[in-house]
């Protein structure tokens, strides 16, 4: 290299994020869990006496969290810090990318006070794709804020994941 040739500069532009985690959900369905692959759902809201909170938190097919707290039906239930049955695993990575979240837009909507808001989130490394959505059927329905099918699904697919992991039928509001 001479004094006249410079170096080429780094390209800025950054993959497409979607893309890279349908990937890293794709090796999660069969088997192959990246270490860096987190999936989660949260949902919180309610006026104090309704209060509900779920929070699901997974890295690299580990439990980081999952947790129940219903105030009007008195469900209360954690764990944390476990290994995730792989087979469950696969089949939440298959589910999420057959619900097509992933496609969607991310934006903030906004809500009613006292409104039941979820959030999924799946993220590898730095890339992130994060939905919000009103978690309460009827709430979002009086809003005009029904969630996508697609967020329906995925939300459907982690509330199954985690009653398999709290042992109880149902952990949905």
């Amino acid at each position: 290299m001479n004094d006249h040739d410079k170096p080429a500069p780094e390209s800025l532009d950054r993959p497409d994020p979607r893309a890279e985690l349908s990937a890293a959900l794709r090796r999660a369905s069969e088997g192959m869990v990246d270490d860096d692959l987190a999936i989660s759902l949260a949902v919180s809201g309610g006026v104090q006496e309704q209060r509900y909170q779920m929070e699901f938190r997974t890295r690299g097919g580990e439990i980081e969290e999952c947790a129940i707290g219903c105030a009007m039906s008195d469900r209360r239930a954690q764990t944390k810090g476990r290994g995730v049955d792989p087979k469950l695993f696969a089949d939440l990575s298959k589910k999420l990318l057959r619900s097509r979240v992933l496609e969607l837009r991310q934006e903030l909507p906004r809500f009613l006070p006292d409104t039941l808001i979820g959030m999924i989130t799946i993220q590898q490394g730095e890339l992130e794709h994060r939905v919000f959505f009103a978690a309460d059927p009827d709430q979002a329905s009086v809003q005009g804020a029904d969630p996508p099918k697609a967020v329906m699904e995925a939300a459907e697919a982690l509330y199954s994941a985690a009653g398999a992991i709290l042992q109880l039928d149902d952990v949905r509001p």
